[in-house]
């Protein structure tokens, strides 16, 4: 089953990602099975035995049999994405977007601050006097409204698409809200709700979140409102930045999701307490499955929940009929439900951490653990705790090594320490979660005296959680910067994990007896693997630490990102602002980093770009001026610990006071501050950074004018850097002489109708030009003056609002440039 599910999954993926890797992987597989079918039938052609011969016909046409529905069901992936997509495609067809009137039946309800947001299925848009089906809608309005679920709703108002990250690294809106089916954002009014029949389940079943909602604002501690609220309800309206950045870095962050952890702890709970009191399989499993279904309703309906509902319910069907339960099938037949539901889902992290985490667990933890719970203690007490102790550990080393590249892949990071925070984490979860309901349920009851004492019980474990992030975090050497892996990485990942747990396993007379140094190799993957060894090497505990580390250390290893290869110049899309990346081979050189449009650009943009690119610090970062849009970014990278080697400023702009903060954040994170004049040269082995203005004397009234421009040199390619320098920065410029033939331009001030006048544009004669500039800026940038006077000198242009990201890359003396979107 797990087979035939992720031959589904790679069709869908194989939709989404055409990449040509992914197809030679494909048909790679496919003649690897068709290449296995053929040496079985050569066997039976050889054997002479009957009774063999009938057995390996039977190995032959059940081969064949798997093939075809590996195939169909590969084919049939594909199909069912392609179908979900054409309804996102008429939504790119829409010209106004200004005044959408639409239509849907209300399938989610929730507030947040002074919000209500709304999610549509079944929903249709008037477009050019027809309605058109579209994807699911997500209204918000700012009035206070009491819908029902299941009403049919008319509404009207403005509406967006999602936007794509326009950067690596940054956070895709479109991706995200396409992961749970949305295709519009609509802010607006209701103009007509139509009341449908059979709802009081799914009212009930919201104002009972609403219920408990109010308990735990009411009686929970103020600082665990939000941590609460989300790890009960899904809502993380009140949950702290601060928090969130810790759980993160911890490698908690799944505990303040709803997740299938949840949905475990709950239902076998509710399952195990009423066997115990007498209830039947059939009825203990139908009000646990019940109560599940529920709970994934409030919650919000999460592809991780769903997965946990139908294995739940596949293991009570199991339990009631007298069937053995199969974890590996459930967990491959609830994928193939799951993305039937919804196919990109495949696009949702929740989805693709709790499927891997259930697998590690199945393929590691519980084989572990069963061959462990055969053996009997005499002191059942401590055999009980040193049997649930390595359970536990047995869980969270499983799910740490499977998801050591999810996290390199999409936090572009990995904590060592996060399989040692889970150990102790991950049991009180459980506590967390019963406490914390009968908590929020004695509240909703009014028993004060209880409803205090089980939230203080709340309040001890979550300062427990922060105390043991808190400790680990502060460690050093835990955190290692991988940058994004490539899908080859992360395969070959997988495959010596399970190269462990099964071909291993299989050849263990010829490896383990014959060659223990092999053997020792393996060691640490695994305690079934260890019992191959003699005792003395099993019992050698500064050997396997050593086996053990070396182990973590090339599984790292094969995650981590390799340095950029060639010279690379990005030009990333900030908004209305200016950053620009030069990537040396993993070495960082930073010319302007700040915006106007965003806050916290730094640390949403600019930071996770450089993380995706495996960058840890920076060697030169250059102030061209001190306006906000160019700077604001290169302070948050002191403030979030960027180890900054060198910061260059004009040497005629030292004494403004508008660079004063850069400088003090500068000085006291030890960076040493250079001060760059015109004739001033940055020289490396691959190229040369040499400083054309402003001059040692030029005015510092105008801070633009006075712009560090930035010549560089690659080989033969030449571009310019001009940060905002305006018409008197120019004529100094052109009076020099210094101005070349330029590969390429960054555009001064944005693309200002003050700048870039003809007579600099005739001596720099660009072949390409760059504008950074934010979409439908306040200024109107870059204006239309300055477009045609580009033109005029037929350069090409290229433009962050519409184009995203820019690459330059330089190699082998040719430069090409590459949008990024």
């Amino acid at each position: 089953m797990c087979l035939f599910s992720l031959s589904f999954l790679w069709g869908i993926i194989l939709y989404l990602n055409p990449h040509y890797k992914q197809i030679i992987i494909t048909v790679a597989v496919i003649f690897c099975l068709i290449f296995a079918i053929y040496k079985t039938a050569t066997v039976i052609k050889s054997q002479r035995d009957k009774e063999e011969i009938e057995i390996k016909s039977h190995l032959f046409m059940r081969n064949i049999a798997i093939l075809l529905i590996m195939i169909f069901l590969m084919i049939s992936g594909f199909i069912r994405v392609c179908g979900v997509d054409r309804a996102f495609e008429v939504i790119s067809e829409i010209d106004d977007m200004n005044n959408i009137i639409a239509i849907g039946k209300i399938e989610s309800i929730s507030r947040k601050n002074d919000k209500t947001l709304l999610i549509l299925k079944d929903s249709c848009i008037k477009s050019q006097g027809k309605w058109k089906k579209v994807p699911k809608i997500q209204f918000s309005t700012k009035k206070k409204i009491n819908p029902n679920y299941k009403n049919l709703i008319k509404i009207k108002g403005q509406a967006q698409m999602p936007q794509r990250a326009s950067n690596p690294g940054n956070f895709d809106y479109y991706t995200y809200y396409k992961s749970k089916g949305i295709g519009l954002l609509l802010k607006g009014t209701i103009l007509k709700e139509k009341k449908s029949e059979n709802i009081e389940y799914f009212n009930g079943l919201d104002n009972l979140k609403y219920l408990f909602e109010n308990s735990i604002e009411k009686n929970a501690f103020k600082s665990d409102i939000g941590i609460l609220k989300s790890f009960i309800l899904g809502d993380k309206s009140q949950l702290l930045e601060e928090t969130k950045l810790l759980y993160k870095e911890g490698g908690i962050i799944h505990i303040l999701c709803i997740s299938g952890l949840h949905l475990s702890i709950l239902g076998l709970f509710l399952y195990k307490n009423l066997r115990k009191a007498g209830a039947g399989f059939l009825l203990s499993g139908s009000i646990g499955g019940f109560v599940i279904l529920s709970y994934v309703f409030m919650t919000g309906f999460t592809p991780s929940s769903l997965r946990a509902f139908i294995m739940f319910m596949l293991m009570l069907l199991a339990n009631v009929s007298g069937l053995h339960y199969d974890m590996l099938s459930a967990i491959g037949f609830s994928m193939i439900i799951v993305l039937l539901i919804n196919p990109f889902y495949v696009l949702n992290t929740g989805f693709v951490y709790s499927f891997v985490s259930v697998f590690g667990i199945a393929v590691f933890a519980s084989k572990t653990n069963e061959k462990e719970g055969e053996k009997t203690n005499k002191k059942k007490i401590f055999g009980n705790i040193k049997n649930n102790l390595r359970k536990n550990f047995n869980f969270s080393l499983s799910m740490a090594l499977f998801n050591m590249p999810l996290n390199a892949y999409y936090n572009y990071e990995i904590n060592v320490t996060a399989f040692i925070i889970n150990f102790f984490v991950i049991p009180f979860s459980s506590i967390l979660l019963i406490t914390a309901f009968f908590a929020s349920l004695s509240g909703i009851l009014k028993i004060h005296i209880l409803t205090k004492s089980l939230f203080f019980t709340c309040h001890i474990i979550l300062m427990f959680f922060e105390a043991i992030c808190t400790i680990f975090n502060r460690l050093p050497f835990i955190k290692i910067l991988t940058g994004k892996p490539e899908l080859i990485n992360i395969i070959i990942y997988y495959l010596i994990l399970f190269l462990y747990r099964y071909a291993c396993k299989s050849l263990k007379d010829k490896i383990f007896n014959k060659n223990k140094t092999l053997g020792n190799f393996l060691l640490p993957f695994g305690k079934d693997i260890t019992d191959k060894f003699t005792g003395e090497i099993r019992n050698n505990k500064i050997k396997r630490l050593i086996i053990s580390v070396a182990g973590i250390i090339i599984l790292i290893f094969i995650l981590k990102t390799k340095p950029c290869q060639g010279f690379e110049i990005n030009v990333l899309d900030i908004g209305q602002g200016s950053c620009n990346v030069i990537n040396d081979r993993g070495r960082a050189f930073v010319i302007d980093a700040g915006s106007s449009t965003f806050e916290k650009v730094g640390k949403n943009r600019v930071i996770p770009f450089l993380k995706y690119k495996g960058i840890k610090n920076i060697e030169y970062a250059f102030a061209t001026h001190p306006d906000l849009d160019h700077i604001n970014a290169l302070e948050e990278f002191f403030l979030e610990n960027i180890e900054v080697k060198k910061m260059v400023i004009p040497y005629n702009l030292r004494k403004s006071q508008a660079f004063k903060n850069l400088l003090n954040l500068a000085k006291k994170s030890k960076t040493k501050v250079i001060f760059m004049k015109r004739g001033d040269k940055l020289v490396k082995k691959d190229f040369t950074l040499t400083c054309l203005h402003p001059h040692k004397n030029f005015p510092e009234e105008n801070e633009n004018a006075s712009s560090l421009v930035l010549e560089l040199k690659v080989g033969k390619t030449k571009g310019l850097f001009t940060g905002d320098v305006e018409k008197e920065g120019e004529k100094s410029l052109i009076a020099s002489n210094k101005l070349k033939k330029y590969d390429f331009l960054l555009i001064p001030h944005h693309g200002s109708k003050y700048t870039s006048s003809d007579e600099f544009l005739n001596k720099a004669l660009p072949k390409i030009s760059i504008i950074s500039a934010g979409r439908g800026n306040m200024y109107g940038h870059p204006h239309k003056e300055v477009l045609d006077r580009l033109k005029k000198y037929n350069s090409k242009i290229f433009r962050t609002d519409r184009d995203g990201m820019i690459s330059i890359m330089i190699e082998n003396k040719k430069i090409k440039v590459k949008k990024y979107l």
